[in-house]
């Protein structure tokens, strides 16, 4: 007799008899072949938001070539605990977990600024340049003795990367600049990169860097004129002997000009190029998250109200299911299964704040699809199950 056995999720076995086959129970046991008969249960497909709490407040989002990592504006997750900076883990974008490390040590933390840091971005960035290899070659004649010289040049590609952070405090209107060499850090804090004053601004907050490529890195930032976006470069260095490339970290990097983008109404804002080419930007705009579309990663951008410079974009997320003021883009993480994934903070509405004071801002991440540069759907912030899982 052959009997099939189905697993269900729960790990319960059902056994249910059937008609006479020719195959043979080999092992004696009634059992010859096991089937699997599903999952019911919702991890298989889904994943649970807040993906963490209690708090990521201005945080950024690191992909690295093996994980992800998060990292935090300064906060107390407990009472009188100082974290500067959390960095938190995850190999799926969907469950994460925390060492306590911090992205600044005490003695690390940037030694210029007044005021806590509360917003700031990360990405890795790599440099790229040409290099001439020179070869010289002597080769002596065995009857004469000559000898002869030959040199040979040749252009060959060299790179150096690095995770580079921008971020700013809730004081001091300026933009610093830190590196590591690994994403969750120790970060090594290089100075003020930018300051309200230089812009002839009053004020200057919520920096985002992304690397679109090679030597193609934008810096992205609020002012009370408006959001801009440029060009920024990281200077380096060529071996002379080995032609071996690092990026410098003794010096600050070099910015292009800025282009305005938007009012200062669009905020905090966020850059991402989908798999079309079309350049996204996202911000914040009256307790929710908008967003914009050009062809060039400084604009001009547009949306169905028309140019960013005089509307405030179309809708990207929205309150809603307990939450509230949805914000602050991380980042956009494209996902093989088609969705992209954004990450985001929001506020949990009957507890705003954490018993230390400090803002309760849980990380989300929400599944979405972009369509012809465009948003098939905005999403409305969401707690419990989410779907679906996100796919590397």
């Amino acid at each position: 007799m052959r009997k099939i056995i189905f697993l269900a999720a729960a790990g319960a076995l059902c056994t249910m008899q059937l008609g006479l086959t020719g195959c043979t129970d080999m092992d004696g046991d009634g059992i010859d072949n096991v089937e699997w008969g599903g999952s019911t249960n919702p991890e298989s497909t889904s994943y649970r938001n807040p993906v963490w709490e209690p708090s990521l407040e201005g945080g950024t989002v690191i992909v690295t070539p093996n994980n992800f990592v998060a990292i935090g504006g300064e906060t107390q997750w407990a009472v009188g605990v100082d974290y500067c900076c959390p960095t938190i883990l995850s190999t799926n974008m969907m469950q994460w977990t925390t060492n306590q490390q911090v992205a600044f040590s005490a003695a690390n933390r940037p030694a210029w600024i007044t005021g806590r840091i509360n917003s700031l971005s990360a990405d890795l960035i790599t440099e790229t340049t040409k290099v001439t290899i020179t070869t010289t070659t002597t080769e002596t004649d065995e009857e004469t003795g000559q000898e002869t010289t030959t040199t040979t040049s040749k252009e060959e590609d060299r790179s150096a990367s690095r995770y580079f952070m921008v971020y700013s405090t809730d004081k001091d209107n300026a933009i610093g600049v830190a590196s590591s060499a690994a994403a969750q850090g120790p970060y090594v804090d290089h100075g003020c990169l930018l300051k309200a004053s230089d812009l002839g601004v009053g004020t200057l907050a919520d920096p985002f860097i992304v690397a679109y490529g090679n030597n193609d890195i934008y810096i992205g930032y609020t002012t009370d004129n408006g959001s801009y976006v440029r060009k920024i470069e990281f200077p380096f260095t060529v071996d002379a002997t080995s032609y071996a490339m690092t990026i410098n970290t003794s010096g600050l990097p070099v910015l292009g000009d800025a282009t305005k983008v938007s009012s200062a109404s669009f905020s905090n804002i966020a850059l991402f190029r989908d798999a079309d080419g079309n350049y996204m930007i996202f911000g914040d705009v009256d307790g929710g998250v908008n967003y914009a579309v050009a062809s060039a990663p400084t604009g001009p951008y547009t949306a169905g109200s028309g140019s960013l410079l005089s509307s405030n974009g179309d809708t990207f997320i929205e309150g809603g299911n307990g939450y509230e003021n949805p914000c602050n883009v991380m980042r956009i993480i494209p996902s093989s299964n088609g969705n992209c994934y954004v990450a985001f903070n929001a506020t949990l509405t009957e507890t705003p704040a954490m018993p230390s004071g400090y803002a309760r801002e849980p990380m989300m991440v929400n599944p979405f699809k972009i369509s012809g540069g465009k948003v098939s759907a905005a999403i409305k912030v969401n707690s419990g199950w989410t779907s679906p899982r996100f796919v590397r």
